[in-house]
């Protein structure tokens, strides 16, 4: 059975990269997807998926039905891409091109290759007529990048509740070098906001707790811990009589630490350093919001944070990953995201937390290579990416066919 996904899939490896690299070329900022969608939904009908659909928030969601409707498999990838901005890429953003073996360009990585892999896993089973017990959903979403997951939300909230469909497990397509990741640490992003009557006071009050904020930050004991406490430099807001600064952090949430506790403690050392040292001024720590309109209706509002996750070494879903993993001749490696810069993350703990699906990520991109300039992929990790997911889907929703019995699944 795995060597039928993997004759089908060989059969379609220069479509699947030719059609990464179109994807990679063409810009797709966070909730501005639309003409990949576009690109991704026209390739779900072409490849005969059973059902593809577009919904209000922009997702694209295409369906091969099983014979009952339970268990059903989620396969997810986001469309948008990390910040264009950052400094020291030597080739075009969107060359989509190929060199010494990499497929180069903002979003090779995170997360084109990824929503490639999992378009033709689907279509690879439903192109080698294996039957499936439950129903396969592959949906590439919007929003993760700088939505917080807003897509995957709406799809779970809406779009597939509306269609009576439930997913007992989910594979995310996210960065994973062909790992089996199960989870994360998470990120937040507060605001310190300083604001009082006189533009004076504020400003030495603002630049006070920069410094000593960043102090502590330099006597951790080393680089990574430094890495899990970002500061940026406070920008002020002296007009019409409104005396505000304001300072964004970025934190790593740890062992557990939640949204809440984090906050308190920050909000207790920025106290102290502004009544010790001045008077007048008030101090808060807001959570932003991203706001954004969706592409088809409404508008999206989402905290920045990522939540953090994970699910046991040892769940059904791990072990039967890595069983198949090991069937179809590759390293059945498990671990966990690093998220090595902030902001980083996934939809993990929204499908692990919110809706009670226990989730794993397995994808064809590599973490290092995410969020920084240069961006590129290993053109070999897309397709056995591809095999991957496929052999991974069947053996968790897949019907023993021809003599097989559920173990050779």
């Amino acid at each position: 059975m795995y060597d039928l996904l993997k004759r089908k899939i060989g059969g379609m490896e220069a479509e699947i990269i030719e059609f990464v690299s179109h994807l990679v070329k063409c810009p797709s900022p966070s909730f501005e997807e639309n003409r990949v969608a576009d690109m991704v939904e026209e390739k779900m009908k072409e490849l005969d998926y059973d059902y593809v659909l577009r919904d209000e928030a922009g997702n694209v969601i295409g369906i091969i039905y099983g014979r009952e409707a339970n268990p059903s498999l989620l396969i997810n990838a986001h469309m948008d891409v990390a910040d264009s901005t950052i400094d020291g890429w030597e080739f075009d953003l969107y060359a989509g091109d190929i060199l010494k073996g990499q497929l180069r360009g903002l979003g090779a990585s995170d997360c084109k290759s990824g929503v490639a892999a999992a378009v033709y896993a689907g279509a690879a089973i439903r192109n080698s007529i294996l039957p499936l017990k439950g129903n396969l959903i592959v949906a590439a979403t919007v929003g993760e990048e700088s939505g917080y997951s807003y897509g995957i939300r709406y799809l779970m909230e809406k779009t597939l509740s509306s269609l009576n469909i439930k997913p007992e497990y989910a594979i995310m397509a996210e960065p994973t070098n062909l790992a089996i990741y199960r989870g994360h640490s998470g990120w937040v992003r507060f605001e310190i906001v300083i604001h009082g009557n006189d533009h004076f006071v504020v400003s030495d009050a603002t630049k006070n707790i920069f410094e000593e904020l960043n102090k502590s930050r330099v006597r951790r004991i080393n680089d990574e811990e430094m890495e899990n406490f970002c500061i940026e430099k406070p920008v002020f807001d002296f007009s019409h009589n409104f005396q505000r600064g304001v300072i964004s952090v970025n934190k790593r949430l740890m062992n557990g630490e939640s949204i809440t506790t984090a906050k308190t403690e920050l909000r207790k050392y920025a106290d102290v350093v502004a009544t010790n040292s001045f008077c007048g001024v008030d101090v808060e720590i807001a959570q932003p919001e991203t706001r954004r309109k969706l592409m088809i209706s409404n508008i999206a509002s989402a905290n920045a944070s990522v939540e953090a996750w994970s699910i046991d070494a040892y769940h059904p879903l791990v072990e039967r990953a890595r069983q198949i993993i090991l069937l179809i001749g590759e390293r059945p490696l498990v671990a966990k995201w690093k998220l090595p810069r902030a902001g980083m993350g996934t939809a993990g703990g929204v499908l692990v937390k919110d809706f009670n699906i226990p989730t794993i990520g397995y994808g064809p991109g590599i973490e290092e290579n995410c969020h920084v300039a240069n961006e590129s992929v290993p053109v070999d990790n897309i397709i056995r990416a591809t095999f991957g997911i496929s052999s991974i889907s069947y053996g968790l929703i897949g019907i023993p066919v021809c003599g097989w019995t559920s173990d050779e699944i």
